[in-house]
């Protein structure tokens, strides 16, 4: 069981580091927003549409059935794996909000460009320190207890479904997005020498 625990949580972290990817190129965009430029609007959609339908579909609740378990070992410490419920339905409904702004936009609705920096900024920079207290506390707790209690059902419950962008096959409504990811990989590759790939 040890070995599936182990997968699960590498699962997990790989999702973290997809979405880093796309958190990059959120900024970039948010970036060229802010320097009074336009964005591609289109991009920040896709992305968006991604992380409703993956992240916080998915890779939310895979997280919680771990941290329940966490719990059911650890009782002691409920009131801090509390705070990851209120940080998931924070992060989905400010996703959402701003999945919807962006189409709005899309359809020539209009937004306040300072007011949807402020709140792209946030909700990155949020979803940020949230990936980072999971990964520093949170998971490396999982990687701890992987060999305490029952986690057949854990893992039973987290039966892959499959990431329709970093996946094995890419949705083709995520195409357009992962072309994009690649050249980013490719261009920072370039840019920093040694580096490429997927971090």
């Amino acid at each position: 069981m040890t070995k599936d625990v182990e997968q699960l949580m590498t699962g997990l972290r790989g999702d973290h580091r997809n979405m880093a990817q796309l958190l990059d190129l959120l900024d970039a965009e948010i970036d060229r927003l802010t320097a009074s430029g336009e964005p591609d609007y289109g991009l920040v959609r896709d992305i968006m549409l991604y992380i409703s339908e993956y992240p916080d579909a998915v890779h939310h609740p895979k997280e919680d059935i771990v941290y329940r378990h966490i719990k059911s070992l650890r009782p002691e410490i409920h009131t801090e794996l509390e705070r990851v419920e209120t940080d998931h339905q924070y992060i989905e409904e400010s996703g959402l909000k701003l999945r919807n702004g962006i189409e709005a936009i899309s359809i020539g609705g209009n937004l306040n460009r300072d007011e949807l920096i402020d709140k792209f900024r946030h909700y990155t920079e949020q979803l940020r320190e949230h990936m980072y207290w999971e990964e520093t506390e949170l998971f490396s707790l999982a990687d701890e207890l992987q060999h305490y209690g029952d986690w057949s059902e854990v893992v039973l419950k987290n039966n892959e479904i499959s990431d329709p962008l970093f996946g094995s096959r890419v949705e083709r409504k995520y195409r357009r997005l992962l072309a994009r990811i690649q050249q980013r990989v490719v261009w920072d590759s370039q840019k920093k020498p040694g580096v490429s790939g997927i971090p």
